[in-house]
């Protein structure tokens, strides 16, 4: 089946990439770093003229990603709930949404390496497992696994790099906005 947060990641992505005015008021994904989470809740700010494209970008994706799990996860769907609230939150919106945004989309997840000497027997893989993202921090957890130690240790390091590409993008991009009229989406 789909990993949600990994999934969560790449709908962020795909409204970035449709230019459209998000900001991230939070992420919540995934129960233990071991296990493929299955759903991961995503709260947006959308500015009101943008709602309509809004909702059409995240209809677009659904079908593209149901296409994609049709026998592997079936029951794939988003499920989007409008609320007319006004966040107290920070939104992470403009450069650090695309860094926030990026990121997620740029963590590995899953089956990384296959076994050179073993046919069918994975080497080296991973799982985001967790994934909270809120106006004060990033937190992705995992479980990596390999059976050659130096393997494991070198894809930890690429999601050590990972992470602190994101720290540096939110140190050049300190100033985001906070939309006044904008709608809730969960």
């Amino acid at each position: 089946r789909g990993n949600s947060n990994k999934l969560a990641g790449r709908l962020l992505w795909h409204l970035y990439m449709e230019k459209l005015n998000v900001g991230i008021l939070g992420v919540q994904g995934g129960l233990a770093d071991n296990a493929i989470p299955r759903e991961t809740t995503i709260t947006v700010l959308v500015q009101e003229e943008q709602e309509e494209s809004f909702v059409r970008a995240v209809n677009t994706f659904e079908a593209i990603v149901k296409a994609e799990l049709i026998t592997k996860d079936p029951d794939f769907m988003i499920d989007l709930e409008k609320r007319n609230e006004v966040s107290e939150k920070q939104a992470i919106c403009g450069k650090n949404y695309a860094v926030v945004a990026g990121f997620i989309n740029a963590l590995p997840n899953g089956v990384q390496a296959m076994s050179a000497e073993v046919q069918g027997k994975v080497e080296t893989s991973l799982n985001l497992g967790i994934l909270k993202i809120d106006e004060e921090k990033v937190q992705a957890s995992f479980s990596v696994r390999s059976s050659i130690e130096g393997s494991k240790r070198a894809l930890i390091e690429k999601i050590m790099s990972i992470f602190m590409i994101i720290a540096v993008g939110f140190l050049a991009n300190r100033i985001g906005f906070l939309p006044k009229e904008a709608s809730r989406y969960m």
